[in-house]
């Protein structure tokens, strides 16, 4: 299988040359649920979202690692719409199952 076919079957996959986190969630939170989240997430180390977010929204905020995404998506639950990964094309091709670009 070559990277490109990969990436076609797998759109949740996001090929970059270095990431600091490692996934990109896309949430839809509003009212006191949004403010909680926020509050939340600013004492969480390894979430990073973006200045100027108003839960207005959806809204896009970076995880460093599986085990702060799992407890995101505890808090979150079902207003967490899609959560892609970051991999570095060496990560893709370390897999083994790729031949070709």
């Amino acid at each position: 299988m070559n990277v490109l076919r990969f990436m076609e079957e797998n759109p949740n996959i996001i090929l970059v040359t270095h990431y600091t986190n490692r996934y990109r969630v896309t949430a839809f939170v509003l009212g006191s649920r949004f403010e909680a989240f926020m509050a939340w997430a600013a004492k969480t180390p390894g979430v990073w979202i973006p200045d100027g977010i108003t839960g207005d929204e959806g809204f896009e905020f970076e995880i460093k690692d599986l085990k702060t995404l799992r407890l995101c998506k505890t808090f979150l639950g079902a207003e967490i719409h899609k959560v892609a990964q970051y991999m570095t094309y060496e990560e893709v091709l370390a897999d083994g199952r790729f031949d070709t670009v």
